[in-house]
């Protein structure tokens, strides 16, 4: 118990003496706002008005924090330094308003990095929190170790990364890349130009044009709209593409590929699912090969009337592993087929050509069925 008291009298010492410091300084549009903290705490900076940073400091870290202020025709530093082993329960803040149009580079230690309305180069570093953006514009580099990272009307061009946390975004457009190595990766009514990766979660791209890969090593992968073609890839789920235009690639180690419509050319390729894709548009034009591949599941292929193809079909079981219904091909395009017995492998065939055969229709399976389908 007297532990627990004195544990209670030294944070109410601590909070009692806490500190706040504040300046402000004449600056010009396009200048840079630079913030170093060794010592951590939370960044919060706001674009308003011109000609003017203030800038806001609560702590109580008592007189081992220094806050070093440095003015030059570049703009404003402001370093941030303390005892290497200053103690847990410190607690530090900074509140900062600078003009519309300017740049800043922020790092800290282990705090959480806010920006909103704010336009330039905008540079945020954390070692141990969450990173919010709202209403900026410009090139961006933000990066945490160890937080999530939500982007909320936002645009321009850079990258996004954390080692540790989810990345959501709704309504971000420009050329990015989104990198999580332990996380979700959700994406809500944006248009992107780049790459969306994560190590370990899912990817759902709502309402959201994308233009770039977008791969996971451990989840499901759901696009909703990808005019300029999609590429993508998983190694432990499913994919679903809604709508493509020039090309469809999905990749997955361990689960079902649906594509509900590209009009362009397909790959899709699962070790272990079924694959359903639908081409759509103009059969006459563009490239409109498709190549659907599994090692164990069904394919069912839908094209539009009047595509000219060279049909390659393959599917073989195993008859002492089959319990259910033996796979077959069916097409409603004319094709001959065939059945070839080794063993206790039974492998069917099916192949012919429409119209000039100039694109390679190639379905492969291992344990399902193939369906080639008219629509």
């Amino acid at each position: 118990m007297k532990k627990f008291y004195l544990l209670l009298l030294l944070l109410i010492h601590s909070y009692a003496y806490s500190q706040e410091i504040q300046r402000e300084f004449s600056v010009n549009t396009g200048q840079l706002f630079k913030l170093q903290s060794t010592i951590g705490g939370s960044i919060s900076v706001k674009g308003e008005g011109q000609g003017k940073i203030r800038v806001a400091i609560t702590h109580n870290g008592g007189d081992e924090f220094k806050f070093d202020f440095q003015e030059s025709a570049q703009g404003i530093t402001l370093l941030a330094t303390g005892p290497k082993n200053w103690r847990e329960n410190t607690k530090i803040d900074f509140q900062v308003t600078v003009p519309e149009n300017f740049n800043l580079d922020l790092s800290t230690s282990g705090g959480n990095i806010e920006l909103q309305n704010i336009k330039g180069n905008l540079n945020g570093r954390t070692s141990g929190g969450n990173l919010v953006v709202n209403q900026t514009e410009g090139a961006h580099s933000l990066k945490t170790s160890g937080g999530n990272i939500a982007i909320h009307s936002s645009s321009g061009e850079g990258s996004v990364s954390t080692s540790g946390g989810n990345i959501a975004v709704n309504t971000l457009s420009g050329k990015f890349s989104l990198l999580t190595s332990g996380g979700n990766i959700v994406l809500e009514s944006s248009k992107l130009e780049g790459d969306v990766r994560t190590s370990g979660g899912n990817i759902v791209c709502k309402n959201t044009e994308i233009n770039g890969e977008v791969k996971t090593s451990g989840g499901n992968i759901t696009v909703d709209k990808a005019p300029q073609g999609i590429s993508v890839a998983t190694s432990g789920g499913n994919i679903q593409i809604n709508s493509a235009n020039t090309f469809a690639v999905a990749k997955t180690s361990g689960g079902n590929i649906t594509i509900i419509e590209v009009d362009g050319w397909i790959t899709a390729h699962t070790s272990g699912g079924n694959v359903t894709a639908r081409m759509v548009g103009d059969p006459s034009t563009g490239k409109r090969d498709v190549e659907l591949l599994s090692s164990g599941g069904t394919l069912t292929l839908t094209v539009p009337e009047g595509l000219g193809m060279n049909i390659e079909i393959e599917t073989n079981y195993n008859t002492r592993n089959n319990w259910g219904k033996e796979p077959e091909i069916k097409s409603d395009f004319e094709i001959s087929t065939r059945k070839e017995d080794k063993g206790n492998m039974i492998h069917l065939y099916g192949s012919g050509q429409v119209g000039d055969g100039k694109n390679t229709i190639r379905l492969k399976t291992t344990g399902g069925s193939v369906y080639l389908k008219k629509g």
